[in-house]
């Protein structure tokens, strides 16, 4: 999921904060949010100057997280796995628990993702990842806990291809 690009990503937040459990937010992320009136078990209602400021952070937010996403610094630790590669090696610390069924593998243990608007037939729920018709997207591959090819490059993952 995309978040939002204008003030209801603070509400956005807000819900988050109140959907899980205390423990799943870092002292250090809840105590930013609080600066701003996201405070569990309190309601998030600010003002209408309040809401005019968070409407230029969220713009602001967005466009510096679009930046820094999509024109990586190499000199940071962001690289290409070749140069003919489009995948991008970012390592961004963060995490996510995702409730959809796991992508099976294929025998030879490649795993095959189809990306479209309709999960073609015969191709498990799991190795689907639905669009929008008429919108762009790009791919995040996130890894947990990769092994050592990942990082001395000796695996890569496969690019792209139109099926």
């Amino acid at each position: 999921m995309v978040p939002p690009g204008d003030a209801t990503y603070f509400d956005f937040a807000s819900e988050l904060v109140h959907d899980q459990p205390a423990e799943a937010l870092a002292p250090e992320i809840a105590g930013a949010l609080a600066t701003v009136g996201i405070v569990r078990d309190r309601p998030f209602r600010p003002d209408t100057r309040t809401r005019e400021i968070l409407a230029e952070a969220a713009r602001v937010g967005n466009a510096t997280a679009r930046t820094l996403a999509c024109r990586p610094r190499p000199a940071e630790g962001a690289h290409y796995y070749g140069p003919s590669s489009r995948w991008l090696n970012g390592l961004l610390v963060s995490g996510h628990d995702f409730t959809a069924p796991a992508a099976v593998s294929a025998a030879d243990g490649t795993t095959t993702l189809h990306f479209g608007p309709d999960r073609p037939g015969g191709v498990p729920e799991g190795n689907w990842i639905q669009t929008l018709p008429d919108r762009g997207w790009f791919v995040v591959l996130r890894f947990y806990n990769p092994l050592r090819p990942f990082f001395d490059r000796t695996w890569r993952p496969g690019e792209i291809e139109p099926v």
